[in-house]
């Protein structure tokens, strides 16, 4: 759930609502409230839970984020947290479009169990440091489906994961 405050804390809302909660107050929202988008990972999918820290778009002024598990597709359910990271871990930019987040797979491997962190530039292109190794960009103008590496840390330090 993205929720913003422009008052410094006061006040909050969602995209949708023009005040869900203020501080010290109830909130006025619910999980399943039409208004919270919710992206249904397993629990055995070895989500980073501290990685989708929303970063605003200059442009659109909406929220995006970046996110990583181990998708269903490469294993019906993890059993150790941190090797399956590292060996199926996918990255994924997740932008709020007009229809809603629409999520894309960044197609380089995480290759760690670390998090990633999400940049974006003046024209809404997006920057992917993969788990404090290899920079990746997506462009807007591709919608985010093209991406490239920058550059890759680990080798030039001979780490690899």
């Amino acid at each position: 759930m993205y929720i913003v405050s422009n008052d410094y804390g006061r006040a909050f809302n969602t995209w949708k609502k023009p005040q869900i909660g203020v501080t010290g107050g109830t909130p006025t929202f619910r999980v399943d409230d039409t208004n919270v988008d919710i992206d249904t990972i397993g629990i055995d999918q070895v989500l980073m839970d501290t990685e989708g820290t929303p970063v605003v778009a200059y442009k659109t002024g909406l929220p995006y984020t970046s996110t990583s598990y181990v998708p269903p597709i490469s294993s019906l359910c993890s059993t150790n947290w941190a090797n399956d990271r590292i060996a199926k871990g996918q990255s994924y930019l997740v932008p709020r479009m007009a229809g809603g987040f629409n999520k894309t797979a960044i197609p380089f491997p995480i290759n760690s169990w670390s998090t990633s962190h999400l940049v974006l530039d003046s024209s809404d292109n997006a920057y992917v440091i993969i788990n404090d190794l290899p920079v990746v960009r997506g462009t807007a103008a591709s919608t985010w489906t093209s991406w490239e590496l920058l550059a890759d840390f680990g080798q030039e330090v001979g780490n690899t994961g």
